[in-house]
């Protein structure tokens, strides 16, 4: 009778305790969506971002983030899936570290030197680097990043920084290079082409150059990543200056933009992110732009913002605006103070 009263009361403990359970893992289940809705909000800017990812993030894992056409999404497994085995040393002031790098025969210039000596553009990069002296709380703005050498070099000198790409051999490249780095706290990858607009975009890339890629309109049948007889459109979307303004989590900034030719689209759709980021310099590749004839139009654009032209390695001397056709391969655009 003792034993069959004990069975009863086991019976009565488990009938009420497995109710209690099975709500206190619905509520877990709950709360945990809240969190990650409060996060995806927070990065579509209805919510306040406080950076839970960096604060959060203790396993060494790349944030990277993508637009898809109507919101920003998190791509969590993005370098294990992207993975390769190109690992070079990447020589910085600020000691070592690993890059990742294409295969030399798709990127003969890029790569191919950096495979080779450990360096790119070492002069643009102290140009980069005494900007951020400047004032210890600036970050950096990179945009067109290819295999990141300017990124992972100004995240090894301590500073924070958002890169921008939107080819996925670039960002698998500068993702595993993050990570390997173990840089993960200091760099937010985003993988989307950038311009005046939000629209589907394709590519017309160079044989051998990865770095000379173009963006090109959706639906352009010439735009193939692939020649010949198998070959298909490698389909990307664009986001604007503006849509990345939820990642810059610093007030000042130095920015490197590389975007073949489409500087004036891309910085023309910025004008939040320069009214709420004080962009401090701007360092543009030159040589590509000065005979189209969006440069006098880009000119106009920088200088109404405030900006001045120089040589990168000439700062105390204004460029010629009339002059603009000889202007230096690079340009470095200062705001006037």
């Amino acid at each position: 009778m003792a034993l069959t009263q004990g069975r009863r009361s086991l019976l009565t403990f488990l009938l009420i305790l497995i109710p209690f359970s099975i709500v206190a893992f619905m509520l877990g289940r709950f709360c945990q969506r809240c969190v990650e809705a409060t996060v995806e909000d927070s990065i579509l800017g209805t919510g306040s971002l406080k950076d839970p990812e960096r604060s959060a993030d203790t396993n060494g894992k790349a944030r990277v983030y993508t637009w898809n056409g109507y919101k920003w999404t998190k791509l969590p497994e993005f370098c294990s899936f992207m993975e390769t085995r190109n690992c070079h040393r990447l020589i910085t002031p600020s000691g070592d570290s690993p890059i990742f790098l294409h295969d030399i025969k798709d990127d003969i210039w890029i790569s191919g030197y950096i495979a080779k000596t450990g360096l790119w553009e070492p002069q643009n990069l102290n140009v980069i680097l005494e900007q951020l002296r400047l004032d210890s709380k600036m970050g950096f703005i990179d945009l067109g990043s290819h295999v990141g050498a300017f990124s992972l070099s100004v995240a090894k000198a301590g500073r924070q920084v958002v890169s921008v790409d939107p080819l996925p051999s670039n960002i698998r490249n500068l993702c595993q290079s993050v990570e390997y780095g173990q840089l993960s706290a200091q760099i937010t990858l985003l993988f989307n082409a950038l311009s005046n607009t939000r629209q589907g975009v394709t590519f017309s890339f160079t044989p051998g150059n990865i770095a000379a890629t173009e963006i090109r309109k959706s639906g352009n049948s010439e735009d193939m990543s692939v020649s010949g007889f198998c070959r298909r459109p490698l389909i990307s979307h664009s986001v604007t200056l503006d849509d990345i303004l939820p990642f810059v989590k610093f007030d000042k900034a130095f920015m490197k933009i590389d975007v073949e030719s489409m500087e004036f689209e891309v910085i023309s759709g910025g004008r939040k992110l320069f009214n709420q980021i004080d962009v401090r310099g701007i360092l543009m590749e030159w040589e590509h732009t000065k005979d189209s004839p969006k440069a006098p139009k880009l000119i106009n654009l920088l200088q109404g913002m405030g900006y001045r032209a120089f040589s990168p390695f000439d700062q105390g001397h204004q460029l010629l605006v009339n002059d603009y056709k000889n202007w230096t391969y690079d340009v470095i655009w200062l705001k006037h103070k």
